[in-house]
């Protein structure tokens, strides 16, 4: 989809009036502020001065409450702007992150440049003079889009605005610098030292500050260097930045605890047999230690390709060496293509170490710990059959990053 709007696409949507403007005339994107006609674009003029400027730098039209040549007239320039806006929004199903308060631009800042280095396309960030500029600046060159509105809603008048423009923006997630405690809302508490989700705490500043996030692919020191030029200096600095990293830590783990959980116990071929355990540092562990049997087998590399088609974070699976030498096995590991593949133990295959696979082997369960304690793997797959040892890994991962403490019933 490109930007190209007809004008007969939104006359009767707006009750607008075509003033010396052919109905085939077309627009490109909605500009509400006049340093920002390029051309092309359709105007929200809220005078006739500013619509005459508009055209002037190349407006393909505007949208005013006076009857002006080469505009659409509407009676009710307001009324009409909330109409345009859910118009607009409606063409797009672009996810949207809403962060608001006194430090927004900055929280939104560094949380682009940390969804820009995870890879997954690229990202606007706009400070937002007025709340509907947000919408009508949605386009599709992003895949996340950021929407920093700096402003404090303090009328009754300009929180019914609010209101409306959530309702319009459908934001997949909303982050608050001054610690708005509502249900769907991220925020810091500074009492706790943690970032909550409403009521529930997601991590605690600790874990933040000072655990290596998302293994090699952000050390401290990056996530330091992203606070500084982002300019978030000063006492508020850790908690800032830490909002900013527990949203994009919320936004890739696609899967919950609890649809994870769900997913597994649906491929379990029998009670227990694949179980979920998650460390501190937000590593899901799928311990398939005592799996047995190829049918078995199969479910979880099944189990894999769903999470997979769901999150795009890196998986790897850990496997005692001598399954290498069973060709249905190198098969299965051909066809799902984990991200790393560690075999533990002396006897493995060449011909796995010939392929495409990022292949490792390890003498011992400890060698294979190293390897992932530096890993930036999200999803651990641990297969391991009834003889192995690899039932003990599992522990010596949780042992090394901390578990996550289970909720309890009913919270």
């Amino acid at each position: 989809m490109n930007d190209a709007v007809l004008v007969s696409d939104i006359k009767e949507l707006l009750q607008a009036e075509n003033v010396a403007l052919a109905d085939d005339a077309i627009f490109e994107g909605i500009q509400t502020v006049l340093s920002d006609v390029r051309g092309g674009e359709l105007f929200i003029a809220n005078s006739v001065e500013d619509a005459n400027a508009a055209l002037e730098r190349g407006a393909a039209t505007c949208l005013c409450q006076t009857k002006l040549e080469g505009c659409l007239f509407v009676s009710d320039l307001n009324t009409a702007i909330k109409k345009l806006a859910e118009f607009w929004r409606g063409r797009f199903d672009l996810p949207c992150i809403l962060v608001r308060g006194n430090e927004a631009e900055l929280v939104a800042t560094v949380l682009a440049r940390l969804l820009l280095k995870r890879g997954r396309g690229t990202y606007t960030a706009n400070k937002l003079n007025d709340n509907y500029r947000a919408i009508f600046n949605l386009k599709n060159t992003s895949e996340w889009y950021i929407a920093a509105d700096c402003g404090e809603q303090e009328t009754a008048a300009s929180n019914q605005q609010s209101e409306e423009f959530l309702k319009i923006l459908k934001p997949t997630l909303i982050i608050d610098t001054d610690e708005n405690t509502a249900d769907n809302v991220i925020y810091f508490d500074r009492e706790k030292q943690s970032i909550c989700l409403g009521e529930k705490q997601l991590y605690t500043l600790e874990v933040l500050r000072y655990e290596a996030l998302f293994g090699s692919t952000f050390s401290l020191k990056e996530l330091e260097n992203i606070s500084f030029e982002s300019g978030l200096i000063g006492k508020e600095s850790p908690a800032l930045l830490s909002l900013a990293v527990a949203a994009t830590l919320t936004l890739y783990n696609d899967y919950s605890k609890e649809q994870l959980q769900s997913t597994i116990k649906r491929f379990n071929v029998l009670p227990g047999e694949m179980n979920l355990r998650m460390s501190c540092r937000g590593r899901y562990i799928i311990d398939g230690s005592r799996l047995s049997g190829e049918h078995a087998e199969k479910k979880l590399f099944e189990l894999m390709a769903e999470v997979r088609n769901v999150s795009a974070e890196k998986c790897a699976i850990v496997i005692p060496a001598g399954y290498t030498e069973r060709e249905s096995f190198f098969k299965q590991l051909l066809e799902y293509a984990p991200s790393e593949v560690i075999a533990v133990g002396p006897v493995g295959s060449s011909s796995l170490k010939d392929s495409a696979l990022h292949f490792f082997q390890t003498q011992s369960v400890n060698a294979a710990l190293n390897l992932i304690s530096k890993s930036d793997i999200r999803y651990l797959y641990i297969l391991g059959g009834v003889y192995s040892n690899l039932h003990e890994l599992t522990d010596k991962i949780l042992e090394m990053e901390g578990e996550t403490i289970p909720e309890k019933d009913g919270e």
